[in-house]
């Protein structure tokens, strides 16, 4: 199983919001990322993914992110959702 949140488990734990035998139970093995906004790299891999993607779905090539049409910005707020929803604008 994987689970995500943002939320403070053990903090919830502690205030009596979230079960104890349940946190330990998911927290066999903890990855934690630093948010999107934290990542340029990442971000511009996942907005030229996200333009890939629906520039295919579109039948449309040759759609790359230049001067006029740049990938989010690491200050974009925002999810990745949001960032996909964006560049599926660009690609249509």
């Amino acid at each position: 199983m994987i689970a995500a949140t943002n939320a403070d488990l053990k903090k919830g734990m502690d205030e009596g919001k979230f079960r104890e035998d349940l946190f330990y139970r998911l927290a066999v093995v903890q990855i934690v990322l630093p948010p999107l906004r934290d990542r340029e790299d990442d971000t511009r891999f996942l907005a030229q993914a996200f333009l890939q993607r629906f520039a295919a779905e579109n039948k449309k090539t040759g759609l790359v992110f230049g001067p006029r049409r740049s990938a989010p910005s690491n200050n974009t707020p925002g999810r990745a959702t949001s960032a996909s929803s964006r560049t599926a604008c660009a690609a249509r």
